[in-house]
Parts: C-alpha cells; sequence; structure tokens
C-alpha cells in the first residue's frame, strides 16, 4: 500500500530535524564580529596575554547565559589543533577531562583562571574560565567538561621542566562530568519522546489522506428508475379483458 505525502509532512519532518540536531545548546554567547577578527591575530606559541587573551576574556566575562545553537565539536583530536590551529580558531568544542591543576592570572586578568585538564586519552590541555565559574565548582582532581573556544596553541613549560605545546581553549560554566552525563540523559530522553510524538503525527496525516484518496476512487452508484408495470398487470379486470382479446384472437387465426 502506497500512502500518499500530505501537505503537512514535510513540514513535520523539518520540525522533527530541527529538535534532533538542535537539542544541544552551548553556554557561551557567540562570538562576535569584533572579537572574532581580534582573535585571528592570535599567535600560537607566543607569550600569554596577549590581544586575543584580552578580546577572549571579555568574551567569557559576558554576563548572563545567552545559549544558543552554535554547532558544537563533541571530540577532537588533539594533534589536529596542534598541527593547524589556525583551521578552527573560535570553534566551539566540548572539552572534557580530569583537572590536574589551576591558577589564577595575574593582574589585570585576575579574574580569569587557568585550568589544565587531562584528556580521556591522555593528553593534557589548557583552559581558560571566569573565576566566578571557577570557584562555583568544587573540581579539584575531578573529571569536568566546558564548552570552550579554541584560543591558540600556548608553549609552555611542563612539570618535567621541559617546554610543551597544549591546545588552549577559554570556557565557561563548567560542570562535573557525572552531572553533565545525567543532564544530556534527560535532553536525549525528551528527544527520543518528541521524534516519537513527530512520528505519530506523520502516521496520522499519512493514514487520514489515504483514507480521503480512496474515498475519491469509489464509483458513484446510478440510481434507475423502477420499470412501470403494465396497468393490465395490476387491475384483474382489465387483465382478464386482455386474455380474452389474445383468445378471440387466436380463434380468428
Amino acid at each position: 500500500m502506497r500512502l500518499p505525502r500530505p501537505r503537512s509532512l514535510p513540514w513535520c519532518l523539518l520540525l522533527f530535524l530541527h529538535v534532533t540536531t538542535h537539542g544541544v545548546m552551548a553556554a557561551l554567547p557567540p562570538l562576535s564580529p569584533s572579537h572574532q577578527d581580534i582573535l585571528q591575530t592570535a599567535v600560537d606559541e607566543a607569550d600569554v596575554p596577549d590581544a586575543a587573551f584580552e578580546a577572549m576574556s571579555a568574551h567569557v566575562l559576558q554576563s548572563g547565559e545567552d545559549q544558543h545553537d552554535e554547532p558544537i565539536r563533541l571530540s577532537f583530536v588533539v594533534d589536529d589543533l596542534l598541527d593547524s590551529p589556525g583551521a578552527t580558531r573560535g570553534e566551539l568544542y566540548r572539552v572534557e577531562g580530569r583537572q590536574l591543576q589551576q591558577r589564577t592570572m595575574l593582574a589585570p586578568h585576575q579574574d580569569i583562571v587557568e585550568w589544565f585538564l587531562r584528556m580521556p586519552s591522555g593528553e593534557p590541555v589548557i583552559v581558560y574560565l571566569p573565576l566566578r565559574d571557577a570557584r562555583s565548582l568544587k573540581a579539584d582532581g575531578k573529571g569536568v567538561t566546558v564548552d570552550a573556544r579554541f584560543y591558540k596553541v600556548v608553549a609552555a613549560l611542563a612539570r618535567d621542566q621541559q617546554l610543551r605545546r597544549y591546545p588552549a581553549f577559554f570556557g565557561r560554566s563548567p560542570r562535573l562530568l557525572a552531572e553533565s552525563r545525567s543532564v544530556v540523559t534527560e535532553q536525549m530522553d525528551i528527544l527520543l519522546l518528541l521524534g516519537f510524538l513527530a512520528l505519530l503525527v506523520i502516521i496520522g496525516l499519512a493514514l487520514i489522506a489515504y483514507a480521503r484518496r480512496q474515498v475519491r476512487r469509489e464509483p458513484h452508484q446510478i440510481h434507475r428508475p423502477l420499470r412501470a408495470w403494465p396497468a393490465s398487470e395490476d387491475d384483474p379486470a382489465e387483465a382478464l379483458r386482455e386474455l380474452r382479446s389474445q383468445s378471440k384472437g387466436n380463434q380468428s387465426d
């Protein structure tokens, strides 16, 4: 059975796709054109802070959540960022890892905190956060997740006194991994429910349209008038006279 495509069907599909593809909300405001232009001037492995550091600090210190549906890269390869930092500078990433250490930046950037995180793959990364966000989360040695924009490659002395290169990000509103995963699970449950409801609506619209088409295809019944019986068949006396006349006609023959 081939179901028709009602006019409302494409809109239902578009609504479902919009809900499923925009379910992840970024905790960072959109990057303004002026901040984007300054960020592109960042020099990898150069001193920190620089002009791009100033712009990104102002970016994450903006008041309010300003959540939006900008695409977020949920995974990344550290070597790709180290080899081609300019290719994705300013893009959003979801950074997860265990906090190794933190330090507050010197004035005039004392409202920014530097976190070193070790990712599940083992590589360390740097995330700069507002001081207020770092104080609100007891993350010492714990697994955290934070949505952050890629800033640049930073060269710094490691604990072994070797100069190493780290991808650095600017983020906001970090969460413990356990809390983050519970929130993601709740979001996925909501998305699955919405998807199921959308599927029911699509099936209902298709069945209604199919039923209407079947009604239009049914042939119209032709009402024919009943045949009028001769008066002789209704009147016995007239029928008797007709029989007599037929009998006389036969005798004369």
